[in-house]
Formats: structure tokens, C-alpha cells, sequence
């Protein structure tokens, strides 16, 4: 627990900081008990980007542990793997699906793409161990 004390004091000092400086400033006394702007700025801006920043950050790093353990090579990471380029086409593909005004484009894409994937590697999963299916779907993200 010692080793990771100098990351938690590093965490909640980043989290203050963050909620302090941006387009506009707010004194640190204001954190505490915000009023009128500042409490909108808090609470609508600020708080929910920050925590959701967390979020997703302490999901990523557990999903780069897991692919790392699954795996067994701890120099595995999303572009040696490809699921940086599948990120990527995701991303311009609903990019593509919004330039024609379709409602809900991301979700349409995703559904789509994990429909397909899904019934790929359903089909291959019968003659496949697990961990050949792992590296399959991973291989064919690229």
C-alpha cells in the first residue's frame, strides 16, 4: 500500500486541479461551498468531466491488465493487437453514418458490427479452443 500512496495523492491532486483551472477560474475556496456561476460551471461542467474522465481511464488501464493476462504477453497493447484500428474504424464509420443524418448512428453501428462479429466468431468457436478464439477475434479486428 505504500508504493501506490504517492498514485492516490497524485489522483486527487489531479482531480482538484482539474476542477480548478479551465476556461474559467475558480478560487479553490469556491469548491467548497459554490455560488451562482461557479456552482453551475461545478456541477453541469466540470464534475461530470472529470469523474467520467476517471471512468473511462481506470477502465481502459483495467482492459489493457486483462488483454495483457488473457494474453500472457505483457507487452501486449491495443496496436499490437488491433483493437486501436477497430476503434478507429468504428469511429469513421459512424462519422460516415452521421454525415447522412441517420438518428442514433453510433449505436446503429456498433449493434451492427457486434451482430456481425458475434455470428462470425460463433461459427468458429466450435472447432476452436478459447484462447484460439481470443487471438481469432483479435486478429480479424485489424
Amino acid at each position: 500500500m505504500n508504493k501506490l500512496l504517492p498514485f492516490f495523492a497524485l489522483l486527487i491532486l489531479s482531480f482538484f486541479v482539474a476542477l480548478i483551472y479551465g476556461e474559467v477560474y475558480i478560487p479553490p475556496m469556491a469548491l467548497l461551498h459554490p455560488k451562482g456561476a461557479y456552482a453551475i460551471i461545478l456541477e453541469r461542467i466540470r464534475l461530470p468531466t472529470v469523474f467520467a474522465a476517471a471512468m473511462i481511464g481506470s477502465s481502459l488501464a483495467v482492459c489493457g491488465a486483462v488483454m495483457q493476462m488473457l494474453l500472457r504477453n505483457p507487452l501486449m497493447d491495443p496496436y499490437v493487437s488491433g483493437t486501436a484500428s477497430g476503434g478507429a474504424f468504428g469511429a469513421v464509420l459512424s462519422y460516415f453514418l452521421l454525415v447522412f443524418n441517420l438518428p442514433l448512428s453510433y449505436s446503429f453501428t456498433y449493434l451492427l458490427l457486434l451482430r456481425l462479429f458475434l455470428r462470425f466468431f460463433q461459427r468458429l468457436s466450435r472447432s476452436q479452443s478459447e484462447e484460439e478464439l481470443v487471438c481469432t477475434a483479435l486478429l480479424w479486428v485489424v
